[in-house]
């Protein structure tokens, strides 16, 4: 539970009572916001139009009874307080759906339960809240799987019907052979069993993502050098086309995500856009200047209406449409990329205007990088600290082992950089304890050494060491050889 005050709600009707919880909440210091009513009337108003996290609750008001005031509280945790002998009545408001009774006694010693009881109360609540929740989110993940089984089983159904068709005009033909309309036949159904094929991928690539089989493994990378690789395959496409594709991403803008995962939205939204584009068109990959960790996709192509921008996303509602050269599609891309930006607790929202194009934003989180570096001369560690931070990486510093392994159980690196020219710094020694502890085995390791000592240089790189530097180089290669390495 946090440390903020709990508003808990009194209705009481006896002003000694009332003014004993009063004071024990006051001098025990109970982490409670008590608010009290002295009747009937009062409490059921208090209970019914104002927010609170618990309401203890008397049963004998005056001019009512605390039961009734019950009925009317059922999303709010009651407590309920009364007499000794009165046990049949707090067993008649755990069944009408009290969460607790206390039972007062002559001393007041109940009062001293009052913090424990509430505390427990409020678990309890959380917990039931929880598993509502899981149950509502079950239940509707089943509605729209079953709906998008639905439509894929659609989509299915009609291909399925055309082969066949296919298949039996071409055995029926086979009697009387023509070339030309064989050929077109055959086209047709390569054309449909292909997009069969791009369906069930679709539908495959999803399943595994919902179901946890993929999960996307993260890295720092540098922004341009993605959405290069991401264009490669398709300039071919928008050239036949005549779409131009641009990268406007300086180098060395820095990114978190799951290379492979994070390169199929690229793809998928830039394949979209060539599609839905006409020639002379152009696809700009840039970064918005307000928000350094959101890739955008912007085309000059035709836009999307309305009625289909409001369920671009949505497995289970039909947004596919044919491109500009009747390029068929599944319309499964788009919410594939919305869940591979959901599981890199990102986003992927759209703007578009019908004629004028459309522009996509993957955001995702920002994330700034840990290195530690490891050293025996403060001077070295102060340049290198200074240079790291100008790139936005956030600086560990270890003299010896035992710092080292200090700081890698604080925070995990996302990239260690160890001077071993140093007199007593064990370089070797180090390297292989550091790669031995499994949260740090992924961490890249960049060596500042003495690139004449072949032999240290050699087990190094045996033990799986990513680059070497010299020391006298530090000052001109580390920042190259950083952002190789982590953006």
């Amino acid at each position: 539970m946090t440390r903020s005050l709990i508003k808990v709600l009194l209705v009481e009707n006896d002003a000694v009572d009332r003014m004993a919880i009063e004071r024990a909440v006051r001098d025990k210091r109970l982490r409670i916001d008590l608010e009290t009513a002295s009747s009937y009337k009062e409490g059921l108003e208090k209970a019914t139009t104002r927010g609170f996290d618990v309401i203890l609750l008397d049963h004998n008001l005056g001019d009512g009874y605390g039961i009734d005031i019950l009925k009317e509280v059922s999303n709010t945790p009651v407590i309920f307080i009364t007499g000794s002998g009165d046990e049949q009545i707090a067993a008649q408001a755990v069944r009408l759906g009290a969460y607790d009774y206390l039972v007062k006694d002559p001393d007041r010693n109940y009062i001293n339960l009052l913090q424990t009881t509430i505390q427990t109360v409020l678990e309890r609540k959380q917990v039931e809240r929880e598993a509502q929740e899981a149950k509502e989110k079950a239940e509707n993940a089943t509605r729209l799987k079953d709906k998008f089984v639905s439509l894929v089983a659609h989509d299915l159904r009609s291909p399925l019907a055309s082969n066949i068709g296919l298949l039996n005009f071409l055995k029926n033909e086979s009697k009387r052979p023509n070339p030309e309309k064989r050929d077109h036949i055959l086209d047709q159904l390569i054309e449909i069993n292909t997009r069969m094929s791009h369906l069930i991928d679709g539908l495959l690539d999803i399943t595994r993502l919902q179901t946890g089989k993929i999960t996307p493994k993260f890295k720092f990378l540098d922004a341009r050098k993605v959405a290069v690789q991401a264009i490669f395959g398709l300039n071919f496409i928008a050239g036949e086309k005549g779409i131009d594709l641009k990268v406007e991403i300086k180098k060395g803008s820095r990114i978190y995500a799951d290379p492979n995962l994070f390169m199929e939205v690229e793809q998928n939204i830039v394949s979209n856009s060539i599609k839905f584009s006409n020639p002379g068109d152009i696809v700009t990959i840039y970064i918005p200047e307000d928000k350094p960790t959101t890739i955008a996709i912007k085309d000059t192509g035709v836009g999307i209406e309305e009625d289909i921008l409001k369920d671009i996303f949505r497995h289970e509602i039909k947004t596919t449409r044919d491109g500009t050269n009747g390029e068929k599609g599944t319309g499964l891309g788009l919410p594939y990329c919305a869940d591979i930006m959901a599981a890199h607790r990102g986003t992927l929202t759209v703007e578009s205007e019908v004629g004028k194009g459309s522009v996509f934003y993957a955001g995702l989180p920002q994330v700034t990088p840990h290195a530690l570096v490891v050293h025996t001369s403060e001077a070295t560690g102060r340049a290198i600290k200074s240079m790291l931070e100008k790139i936005n990486v956030f600086v560990m510093e270890a003299g010896d082992e035992k710092e080292a392994l200090e700081a890698i159980d604080k925070k995990i690196p996302d990239i260690v950089i160890m001077d071993i020219t140093n007199p007593g710094m064990e370089g070797a020694a180090l390297f292989k304890k550091i790669k031995s502890i499994p949260v740090s085995q992924e961490a890249p390791v960049i060596v500042i050494c003495s690139l004449s000592e072949n032999d240290v240089h050699d087990k190094l790189v045996r033990l799986g060491a990513d680059d070497f530097l010299s020391k006298q180089l530090v000052s001109e290669e580390l920042i190259p050889k950083v952002r190789k390495l982590i953006g």
